[in-house]
């Protein structure tokens, strides 16, 4: 009969994924029992699940766990790895587990029933109870360490859409329904919030420690961002604005009402936080204007300069710097500790800031700009970096990407890294 014959784990931040192999059928297997292993502690988790067996049903979405529930596939994602499954509560990283995988199933001769587990919740779910029994050795995977530090890049997660049964249970939401947005609006508006927090992950702390180190060093930020609308990301902005050159583009429109001719109102996204900050910045903040449809300028990065003006330091992403950015998506924020990169997103940042766009009177008003020629010209080459004492190579791509309806992210930073960054 067949039986596990490899398994394997890996994680970032937030996330952890495991992979298993067997060698042929297990007779009578409905499934697999994932146990976490925490290694400081000795800790043992049964990894929840929500999903019942075809004669079963889980309408009000109860976690069971995996003695309860097996998982029927050769990979799983660890989503509670650091997050709880019914509490707002986020373990700190820096620790290590490793998984136990074992096939369960139907009764036969010589099977040992799988015990009471404590994690399971009999009564919760509908339909006959159907007892598991082991019909295979357990395999246990690598070892992971759970860390935000990465040798040179640190990196951190929100929570984002994964919690979303969890965040159903925090707001009290009916059965059968999911959170509307005004609910979640009301927390993740807020700066504070236990449930902005929660959503929100190791994002905030990671962005307002770059801040707190360029004033700690006596340092400055050349910044580039798309979307920014988040009240807690704006203040720290202005907090921190005399340490600081922006360019800020263009984010959010509204469409005129149908028949009325009225013209297409554009910035809607930035406005509020683009007149805060012109006042206090002045010619520190560069308009940077794509009031169009078809481009957009989705740069969100920042080059961290020393005292003496030398770059060291480079935070990039995916977050936009929005509530829902920070809280209803899944998103990451990354901080890389080099100075050839953060050299070539300064050069970046300088082409950006060279390659003036007309400035529309009003702000809101509509244009067609598209970034010039040498802009372009310059961002055609991918700059090759290293980290790590160049155990990892790096790729600084610049050009632009295409989208659906011609509509195209305007010179977006991104940064292509190898496999091994990951063994």
């Amino acid at each position: 009969m067949g039986q596990i014959v490899s398994a394997r784990a890996w994680c970032n931040n937030n996330v952890g994924f495991l992979a298993w192999k067997i060698d042929g059928r297990i007779d009578g297997c409905l499934g697999f029992m994932i146990t976490r292993i925490h290694l400081d502690t000795g800790e043992r988790r049964n990894l929840p699940t929500w999903v019942a067996f075809d004669t079963q049903s889980n309408p009000d979405w109860e976690e069971q766990d995996t003695s309860v529930w097996p998982i029927q596939k050769f990979s799983w994602r660890d989503l509670t790895l650091r997050r709880s499954r019914n509490m707002l509560a986020i373990r700190p990283p820096s620790f290590k587990v490793k998984y136990e995988i074992v096939p369960v199933g139907l009764a036969a001769s010589g099977r040992v029933p799988v015990p009471p587990s404590p994690t399971a919740q009999p009564g919760k779910y509908k339909g006959k109870v159907i007892p598991l029994f082991f019909c295979g050795a357990p395999a246990e995977t690598n070892e992971v360490i759970v860390t935000k530090d990465f040798g040179d890049i640190t990196a951190a997660f929100t929570n984002g859409i994964l919690s979303t049964q969890n965040l159903r249970k925090q707001l009290k939401t009916p059965t059968g329904r999911a959170p509307t947005k005004n609910e979640v609006d009301k927390h993740i508006q807020k700066p504070g919030d236990v449930i902005r927090q929660f959503l929100a992950g190791d994002v905030l702390p990671v962005l307002e420690s770059l801040f707190e180190r360029a004033e700690q060093e006596g340092g400055h930020l050349h910044m580039a961002l798309y979307e920014l609308a988040d009240k807690e990301l704006i203040d720290l902005l202005i907090k921190h604005h005399e340490r600081i050159d922006l360019i800020l583009s263009t984010a959010g429109s509204k469409p005129p009402k149908k028949g009325s001719g009225d013209p297409t109102v554009w910035d809607t996204t930035n406005a509020d936080s683009r007149e805060k900050l012109s006042k206090l910045m002045g010619k520190r903040l560069q308009n940077r204007m794509f009031n169009n449809s078809t481009h957009i300028g989705h740069n969100k990065f920042a080059v961290l300069l020393n005292n003496a003006g030398k770059p060291m330091a480079v935070w990039t992403g995916s977050t936009n710097w929005t509530p829902t950015g920070l809280c209803a998506q899944t998103n990451n924020t990354v901080i890389i500790e080099s100075e050839k990169i953060a050299h070539d997103y300064l050069n970046y940042w300088k082409r950006l800031h060279s390659d003036k766009l007309p400035v529309p009177k009003p702000l809101s008003a509509t244009n067609n700009t598209d970034q010039g020629p040498t802009l372009r010209k310059a961002n055609s080459k991918s700059d090759k970096g290293s980290m790590d004492s160049n155990k990892t190579d790096v790729n600084c791509g610049f050009h632009r990407i295409p989208r659906k309806q011609k509509r195209q992210r305007q010179g977006r930073c991104h940064l292509i890294l190898p496999s091994s960054l990951n063994t």
